[in-house]
């Protein structure tokens, strides 16, 4: 496939997550969303978004998603060309394989995404542990930002994160 070398560089996210996890998953679903009211531009008018969800999975089962939403009439690209490109990209890859410099500009968006999501949970949970060990009165700060990407990746976390802080102040009271 090629290499995260030239224009894909962004810091050194691909080295840890290529030493954390040499392999990861990516695999996609087509989305579609009404929208409220008929939005446009000169060249088109629409009602419904369609889109493709891309999640990138790595062995531990942590997830990163990105999204890719050409826009009819002003992308160069359209959603078939995204999901004919995702299709010889789906299943496992090691990260110093891919290439992104040759996707459609949205699907490269939507990889880059998933990866720095995925990246972000890597960091997140390493600082609660290193938080722990070292400087237990700052463990808060990671906690809450772990809590935060957990609400956004998981449906019903936001219920459990609520659960888990009420449980935690009952324990403490």
């Amino acid at each position: 496939m090629g290499s995260f070398g030239g224009p894909f560089r962004f810091g050194y996210a691909p080295g840890v997550l290529a030493a954390m996890h040499p392999v990861l998953t990516l695999s996609f679903a087509r989305a579609e969303a009404e929208l409220e009211r008929e939005v446009g531009n000169a060249h088109a008018r629409w009602k419904t978004r369609r889109s493709v969800l891309v999640t990138i999975e790595d062995a531990s089962g942590q997830r990163g998603r990105g999204e890719a939403a050409p826009l009819p009439g002003v992308s160069r690209e359209s959603l078939d060309d995204v999901i004919s490109a995702l299709r010889a990209l789906e299943g496992s890859f090691e990260p110093s394989e891919l290439d992104v410099r040759n996707l459609p500009p949205s699907l490269r968006f939507a990889i880059e995404s998933a990866l720095l999501d995925l990246f972000l949970v890597h960091k997140a949970s390493y600082e609660v542990g290193y938080e722990a060990a070292n400087r237990p009165a700052w463990i808060g700060l990671p906690v809450r930002g772990l809590a935060r990407i957990a609400t956004r990746l998981l449906p019903n976390a936001a219920a459990i994160v609520g659960e888990a802080a009420g449980n935690e102040s009952e324990v403490h009271s």
